[in-house]
């Protein structure tokens, strides 16, 4: 669902078929189980298909702004996700999102490799108050922290991640505490 309004070019050359597209995409929403994406994105795709050899490619950028994700277990929502996506028969990579996550502002980067088998590798950044530390693990965790911290927090978590095998996801990080206290 959403509105898409796009231009594309079709060219013949040395029995291969190259197809270039442009669309921008308002307001586009995909659900599947419990899982719910809304997002405008300005696409540029190019798509080549050789005649003779049946051999079919295709890359591209997808700049994405707007976006959330809903439905996800613990986390509940992804929201103002903004980032560029590159693809290709291979991969769908981003070097630069940005997005909120539980009320707190991330950056990351991510990989989705192998689409047969995927593999997700993600490394998440943040910088966040301490304060809102007690009130996420209360809520989301329903762990209560018997005191109140103070000061900043910068996060770093790196993500593995094989979707279709069902393991548990390969998490490392750690949190550096800048001018921290406890009441």
């Amino acid at each position: 669902k959403g509105i898409v309004d796009g231009a594309g070019e079709l060219a013949y050359k040395k029995d291969i078929i190259v197809v270039n597209l442009s669309l921008k995409a308002k307001g586009i929403t995909l659900a599947k189980e419990n899982l719910s994406a809304k997002l405008d994105s300005d696409i540029q795709a190019k798509f080549d298909y050789g005649i003779k050899t049946k051999a079919f490619n295709y890359s591209g950028t997808a700049a994405v702004s707007n976006a959330q994700i809903l439905g996800i277990e613990n986390i509940d929502e992804v929201s103002d996700i903004n980032g560029v996506f590159n693809f290709d028969a291979q991969k769908v990579s981003a070097q630069n999102l940005r997005a909120q996550v539980l009320g707190l502002p991330i950056e990351a980067k991510l990989a989705l490799t192998d689409y047969k088998d995927p593999f997700l590798e993600m490394d998440i950044t943040g910088k966040f108050p301490l304060t809102s530390l007690k009130k996420i693990l209360q809520d989301k965790f329903n762990f209560s922290l018997p005191l109140i911290p103070q000061g900043a927090g910068n996060l770093s978590l790196a993500l593995k991640l094989r979707p279709a095998s069902g393991g548990l996801p390969q998490l490392e990080g750690y949190l550096d505490l800048a001018d921290a206290s406890v009441e």
